[in-house]
């Protein structure tokens, strides 16, 4: 059935017209909705006329316009054999896989022209305002920084998880919900792409806040840019990240999913062995220097939807 599905592909112009107007409806709706405002808008300041800068939902007038034609073309010029990895997780020996590989493989065309991702221009930040009626403002705060096997990626991803990654135990939680009472919860991450990928901050505040929240979301990154993490939260993180990880491939569908982020990124075969070691020699000063190094406050962009 996999293999029909990849090597005969049914493109019927009657199912594509019920799904494009299923994809046009919910992204219409969607629009409405300040969380989808504001990410649209955050990754537009952040990206401008890259393809990173675009929504991944698409746009009801382009979608509209899509014909069976270009599902034909998009098949033909992006299912390539040269293109294709197979990942496999279950009880069988490595001939089945193997021999199921080869099955789903089989068929597909080359093409030595390797498409690739444009460099990501660094352009300064703005500050983006924008109204809405719902009750609660949404801000995203933050800026390209790192991508895919970039050698800081460990120390940024550790410190993250100290800074505002690690939920009830982070910084920005203990200053934006414990401290102040301004949200239930606040966040940060670095989402690594190919090229720069963003490294985003965001809450949901009451509209009177919001201001407030920027300012003490500023100056806690601000801080831990400055100074790194204490000995006692480095060793809280690394705690978690190490004993906690485990857990991250307790199933198959887990497994698989890492494996396929390893064989699309190209990352090593012994990755996901030699994860906790990494983790688990990384210091407090190398935590600091890496966000000294990468993360250039000046830069960060701001979003705000639903500012008073």
């Amino acid at each position: 059935m996999l293999a029909l599905v990849l090597h005969k592909p049914n493109f019927d112009k009657n199912i594509l017209e019920r799904e494009k107007k299923r994809y046009i409806s919910s992204i219409s709706q969607s629009d409405m909705m300040p969380a989808t405002i504001a990410s649209k808008a955050f990754m537009s300041a952040l990206y401008g006329d890259h393809p990173y800068g675009l929504s991944g939902s698409g746009e009801a007038n382009t979608i509209e316009k899509i014909i069976k034609k270009d599902l034909d073309n998009f098949y033909k010029n992006n299912y390539l054999s040269n293109e294709l990895s197979i990942v496999i997780v279950g009880d069988i020996s490595q001939k089945e896989a193997e021999d199921i590989g080869q099955k789903i493989s089989l068929g597909f065309t080359e093409n030595k022209i390797v498409s690739s991702i444009p460099l990501v221009r660094e352009k300064k930040g703005e500050e983006i305002r924008i109204s809405h009626p719902a009750k609660q403002a949404h801000l995203y705060y933050g800026a390209p920084i790192i991508k895919r096997g970039d050698p800081d990626f460990l120390s940024l991803y550790l410190g993250n998880y100290i800074l505002g990654g690690g939920g009830f135990v982070s910084r920005l939680t203990q200053v934006i919900r414990e401290d102040r009472g301004l949200a239930y919860s606040v966040y940060s991450y670095f989402m690594p792409y190919i090229e720069a990928g963003p490294f985003q901050i965001g809450v949901q505040t009451k509209k009177n806040q919001v201001n407030q929240a920027k300012d003490l979301i500023e100056k806690t990154v601000s801080d831990f840019i400055k100074n790194g993490p204490t000995s006692s939260e480095l060793k809280r993180a690394k705690d978690f990240m190490i004993g906690g990880f485990p857990l991250k491939l307790d199933s198959n569908k887990s497994i698989l999913e890492y494996v396929s982020m390893m064989a699309f990124y190209k990352y090593p075969l012994d990755y996901l062995d030699t994860f906790t070691k990494k983790i688990d020699k990384i210091t407090a000063e190398e935590i600091k220097s890496a966000f000294q190094r990468r993360v250039d406050m000046n830069k960060f962009s701001t979003v705000i939807v639903g500012s008073e």
